[in-house]
């Protein structure tokens, strides 16, 4: 390799610094070289692994927590010394507030402590299809109001995957695929024949894609929910050995836990995979947490069995319903039971899939979300409508076109106002009530919330105290309209429009909330009245005109009234075909107002009578046109690199003061010359975890078990 390589010497808060460095390409360097680094700030001291990228280059990333100035020291098996430096880490970019951790026992916050509720949606391939799609895919994404999507490292196969992605995780080839329809599909399940990939030798092109896709999410402020693992697999990806799936895990996070949008999702159906027992899941997790230096979220999904999320390792519970039409409703119980953050990912899907779970209407899906969240829980939305089977949501992405998707952001709108980080239910009301958790304790809160579900209330009582007023403000969930109700105190009743899906929310009145002005919704309602009735009046007093003057005519009128009422229907049947009715209204009534002869225009009348004008009229509207709307990197337990005899490094040049980052700048990575009178700076020393550091506050951060998982017995699941 060469004596010097560049990296650079700023970056900003919870973004990637890279260092990128050449290194030899024969034989499999996914396991048979290795990296690795410490990274050293004021707060914090961090362990990282490399990876290797192909062509010949080795990467290392590291995600910094702090502002400040930070050094490094590399040692690899390929280097031939150890290589150090240093840089600057900036204050973080407007849109960046860190990694997501868990925050009040059941809820959410990013590192910076600002608020964040998930409502996110699955799409578990769309960054596997092709660049249309996926275009289409991040479009409908970053339009959507979402704030998480959960997608699988791995492709799936089932009835609507038969094509292969554009990109597959390992080098090598799959089976054919014009075998395949939707008929056999299931038979080719959890099969690998036909399929040649290379369990040791990772396609570096596909993982270079999905950090692409992980970036871009980023950029709009989503969080990319990694599935890890799943049974729906016809490449043999499900059946790796327990050696290839250590190499797998430790190859991704390696790569990708510098990403500040990362969860872990350990796997989707862990139920289900028959070729993993309780006790490698347990062994794949504690592997997940060793190799993640970043502590991100952590959650494990169902199929029918939820697995235990009181385990130390789990951070929320993440799942599937495991009942058609009691699932929302049980998220107070798995609040109590896992005493954890409640994530109903998957509470079925809006769509016409041929299976209950694929074929929700819109306003069920919605109900769902509401009751999840009134019941202090955070829902996820997936849709399934097969008008396109290639480009189902839920498994492809590109184009959302349910109902629910827009309930569901617009119920994460109502989360975002609420105080604190999230909703607490309470006891005692005969509906869905909750109200902010940081509150719970308080006699009189600043927010309630009371969901009706598919209950039609015509009116509610409300008494909070009798001196606090309150905003009432009535919330259709469905129509996503909020109405101001008013300002009340003490005992008031407030009038409903009998009908499902709608929330009553009390606000306590803040001064802005007494000169609140009600919008224009009164003035379109003047404008329209007299249209109206200067139509009527025109039409009152203009049609007797014609008819007035002479008396002859009166007689004649009364001796054939038959004609006359013909006479008084033809005005009406011209009045069909014009395209503006009330224009061809003051049209009609306004010609005798032109200098004709009375006597002869109403003689003119009677001659043009026809039985048939009406029928002519019929015809002629119908003939119109109708427009239709890595193992460890090696077997064996892991080595911690002897970094004692690496001498303190000497900066060629001062660091420069903490600057906003414009243009990236790199520096040459000087080579340490090991002499043994090397002379200590107090400067480089590594220092000691401060207090308010993250890992301070986890003090087994910084062990090689970052966590102590006490043992679960496993008698009862024999490995198949």
């Amino acid at each position: 390799m060469n004596d010097e390589q560049d990296y650079p010497t700023e970056v900003n808060r919870w973004d990637v610094f890279e260092i990128a460095l050449e290194g030899p390409s024969n034989g499999n360097p996914f396991t048979q070289q290795r990296l690795q680094g410490i990274f050293t700030g004021k707060n914090e001291s961090v362990v990282t692994e490399g990876f290797y990228d192909g062509n010949g280059i080795y990467k290392i990333r590291f995600m910094p927590s702090f502002p400040g100035r930070y050094s490094f020291i590399l040692k690899g098996s390929f280097l031939d010394s150890t290589l150090s430096g240093r840089f600057v880490v900036n204050e973080a970019s407007e849109k960046n507030h860190g990694p997501v951790r868990t925050a009040n026992t059941y809820h959410f916050s990013y590192e910076d402590g600002t608020a964040y509720h998930p409502v996110g949606t699955i799409s578990h391939g769309w960054h596997l299809k092709y660049d249309g799609d996926i275009a289409a895919s991040l479009k409908a994404l970053k339009s959507s109001g979402f704030n998480k999507v959960r997608f699988s490292i791995f492709p799936r196969h089932n009835e609507y995957n038969l094509d292969d992605p554009q990109y597959f995780p390992y080098e090598g080839t799959p089976m054919s695929t014009h075998v395949l329809n939707a008929e056999n599909a299931k038979e080719y399940n959890g099969e690998s024949e036909g399929s040649h990939f290379d369990f040791a030798k990772f396609n570096t092109e596909y993982f270079r894609h999905l950090e692409s896709c992980i970036v871009e999410l980023g950029k709009a402020g989503i969080e990319a929910d990694l599935v890890l693992f799943h049974p729906y697999d016809r490449w043999g990806f499900s059946t790796m050995s327990d050696k290839q799936n250590d190499l797998y895990l430790s190859y991704v996070t390696n790569r990708l836990a510098c990403y500040h949008n990362v969860w872990w999702s350990l796997a989707d159906g862990w139920d289900v995979d028959q070729h993993k027992t309780l006790k490698d899941w347990e062994h794949y997790a504690d592997l997940l947490v060793r190799r993640d230096p970043y502590h991100h979220l952590r959650s494990i999904h169902n199929y029918r069995e939820i697995y235990d999320s009181t385990r130390p390792w789990i951070t929320h519970a993440s799942i599937h319903v495991d009942d058609l039409y009691k699932c929302a409703e049980n998220t107070d119980h798995f609040r109590i039971r896992f005493h954890k953050p409640i994530v109903m990912d998957d509470l079925g899907s809006e769509g016409d899939l041929p299976s209950g779970w694929g074929s929700l209407s819109a306003q069920d899906l919605t109900r769902r979300f509401w009751e999840t969240a009134m019941r202090g829980g955070y829902p996820g939305h997936s849709e399934t409508y097969l008008e396109d089977p290639e480009h189902i949501w839920s498994e492809h992405g590109t184009i959302l076109r349910g109902e629910s998707w827009q309930r569901a952001v617009f119920l994460r709108h109502i989360l975002d106002e609420v105080p604190g980080y999230g909703l607490a239910p309470m006891d005692g009301v005969d509906c869905v009530a909750c109200a902010p958790e940081a509150e719970f304790n308080e006699p009189i809160k600043t927010q309630y919330l009371y969901y009706f579900s598919f209950l039609r209330p015509s009116y509610r009582e409300f008494h909070v105290d009798d001196t606090t007023d309150y905003v009432v403000e009535i919330i259709d969930t469905y129509a996503m309209t909020i109405k101001r109700a008013g300002i009340y105190h003490g005992k008031f009743r407030v009038d409903l429009p009998c009908k499902p899906y709608l929330a009553v929310r009390l606000r306590k009145a803040v001064e802005e909330d007494y000169s609140y002005v009600e919008p224009e919704e009164p003035v379109e309602e003047l404008v329209d009245e007299p249209v109206e009735e200067t139509v009527e009046e025109d039409v009152t007093e203009m049609i007797p005109e014609p008819f007035a003057e002479e008396p002859e005519a009166e007689e004649q009128a009364m001796e054939e009234p038959v004609e006359e009422e013909h006479a008084a229907e033809e005005p009406v049947e011209e009045k069909k075909e014009e395209p503006r009715s009330v224009d061809a209204m003051t049209e009609t009534i306004q010609l005798p107002t032109e200098e004709v002869d009375d006597e002869d225009f109403l003689e003119e009348l009677l001659e043009n009578t026809s039985e048939t004008t009406a029928q002519e009229a019929i015809e002629e509207t119908l003939e119109e046109p109708v427009y239709s709307i890595k193992d460890e990197l090696l077997e064996g337990t892991e080595q911690d690199l002897d970094l004692s005899s690496i001498p303190e490094f000497h900066a060629e040049e001062p660091v420069k003061e903490e600057t906003p980052v414009e243009k990236t700048q790199t520096q040459p990575l000087p080579i340490i010359e090991e002499k043994e009178d090397a002379v200590e700076e107090e400067d480089d020393e590594l220092p000691e975890i401060v207090s308010d550091s993250y890992l301070a506050k986890h003090p087994n951060a910084d062990k090689e078990h970052t966590l102590d998982i006490p043992p679960i017995s496993f008698d009862n699941n024999p490995k198949e």
